[in-house]
C-alpha cells in the first residue's frame, strides 16, 4: 500500500485520487495516530464527520487519546458515556462507508472517486440532522 510523508499527505492522497482541494472535506487517519500515512490508514470524510468522530472520542476518553488500553476504570467511563458511544459508532459506520468508495476506487485502479462526494456529504448532514 502506498504510503505518504508526513507534512505532505492531504496533497499527496488528494493527487492520488484526482481530487480537489475542497475544504468542506478533511483527510481522516483511521487508527488515530497522525505519524501512520500510509494510504490504508486515510480516507477523505466531509469536515462535519471528522470533527464528530474526534469529539467522541475527546469525550469518552478525554483530550489524551493516545493511549486505548481498556482499563477497569475506561470500562467505567464508557458505560458513563453511552450516549457518546452510541454517536461515535454511528459517526464510525459513516466512516466505513467513505472507506469502501476510497478503497473500491484503489481496487480497481481508477484514480478517480465515481461518486458525487459532495452529494455524499449533502446525504450525510441530513441523516445527523434526523
Amino acid at each position: 500500500m502506498v504510503e505518504f510523508k508526513k507534512n505532505n499527505y492531504r496533497k499527496k492522497y488528494l493527487e492520488y485520487f484526482d481530487l480537489e482541494d475542497n475544504k468542506a472535506f478533511q483527510i481522516h487517519h483511521i487508527d488515530l495516530d497522525r505519524n501512520n500515512n500510509s494510504l490504508n490508514n486515510l480516507v477523505l470524510l466531509p469536515k462535519e464527520l471528522h470533527r464528530n468522530i474526534h469529539n467522541n472520542f475527546q469525550n469518552i476518553y478525554g483530550r489524551d487519546k493516545k493511549s486505548f488500553t481498556v482499563s477497569l476504570d475506561d470500562i467505567c467511563t464508557i458505560v458513563c458515556c453511552g450516549e457518546y458511544i452510541k454517536e461515535l459508532v454511528e459517526d464510525l459506520q459513516a466512516m466505513h462507508c467513505w472507506c469502501q468508495y476510497r478503497d473500491i476506487n484503489y481496487l480497481n485502479h481508477t484514480g478517480q472517486y465515481q461518486i458525487n462526494i459532495e452529494n455524499e456529504r449533502y446525504l450525510y448532514l441530513q441523516e445527523k440532522e434526523k
